[in-house]
């Protein structure tokens, strides 16, 4: 099933949300004159065409966003910051987005009204616990897509070969860890 990546998906935001706070040069051309305070760029408004035209070619599109409320976005933040495990996956963007919440919230709802559609809907994932997430987006994914029910089919495990002249040898093998 191919994807498109949310490197997409963020640029389109970025751009969006510097446009409704009014940091982006084209903000106040392309929202002159439309009677619309929030308009969103090219690449949300040609995304409905495109998704449509992947959906009539057979393509089952679906589209998750991952919410996260803004004390979970601070915890997962500080955790990067405080964890030297954790700190490389701590970007600038990362830092920016946190500062600009409600620019960022603002892009959301109107990539949302945009980008909603019969065809290629949103679906929204409370993601403020990954694992949970995880597990329901898998199971709501799975019941999308259509599938027919295999033949449960009587499968009984042959016998192992014994082990015959075989024995483990004595080598310096290195394992991992096992912290967990």
């Amino acid at each position: 099933m191919p994807s498109l990546g949310r490197h997409w998906l963020h640029t389109a935001l970025t751009r969006l949300a510097k446009r409704l706070s009014g940091d982006h040069p084209a903000a106040s051309a392309k929202t002159a004159g439309s009677g619309c305070r929030y308009t969103c760029d090219d690449d949300t408004e040609a995304a409905p065409g495109f998704e449509r035209a992947m959906t009539d070619s057979g393509i089952l599109l679906l589209k998750y966003w991952l919410e996260v409320s803004p004390d979970e976005q601070t915890r997962c933040l500080q955790s990067r910051i405080n964890d030297p495990r954790k700190i490389w996956k701590l970007s600038a963007m990362d830092l920016k987005s946190y500062s600009r919440w409600y620019d960022y919230s603002r892009a959301r709802d109107a990539m949302f009204a945009a980008t909603d559609t019969a065809w290629a809907p949103w679906y929204i994932a409370d993601a403020n616990d990954k694992k949970r997430a995880r597990l329901n987006i898998i199971s709501h994914l799975l019941s999308r897509v259509p599938c027919k029910p295999l033949a449960h089919r009587d499968i009984t495990l042959p016998k192992r070969q014994q082990p015959g002249d075989y024995t483990e040898p004595d080598l310096p093998l290195r394992y991992i860890p096992t912290p967990f």
